[in-house]
């Protein structure tokens, strides 16, 4: 077992663990039936200020799912979390078996 492989059994559900972290979501494809699922959902970043080293807290919707259930995810695809809609910006797949996807309160089309 190479030591690349060994981190990555070893970090598995540590970092991203739905189970202790996650929130409901249900995700709605454009085509198909609707998916209930659990996500890691994030609205707050921080961002440092390299000149001054003032830290910013600012509003950026993401979230961390399965990519047996975004796998196929596309803009303007919807995910629901605590009664809110979200539209999918886009989805990027992690290595992990997991996809990183950015959320907007609004639809976006284009």
């Amino acid at each position: 077992m190479s030591f690349a492989s060994q981190m990555a059994d070893d970090v598995t559900g540590v970092f991203a663990n739905a189970d202790d972290f996650g929130v409901a979501a249900t995700y709605t494809p454009a085509s198909g039936p609707t998916v209930s699922t659990t996500v890691l959902f994030n609205q707050v970043f921080d961002a440092v200020d390299p000149v001054s080293g003032i830290v910013y807290e600012g509003e950026r919707l993401t979230f961390q799912g399965a990519a047996s259930v975004f796998g196929s995810a596309v803009r303007d695809e919807t995910v629901t979390i605590d009664s809110v809609v979200y539209y999918i910006m886009e989805i990027e797949p992690t290595v992990d078996g997991e996809v990183m996807g950015r959320l907007s309160r609004s639809v976006q089309h284009g």
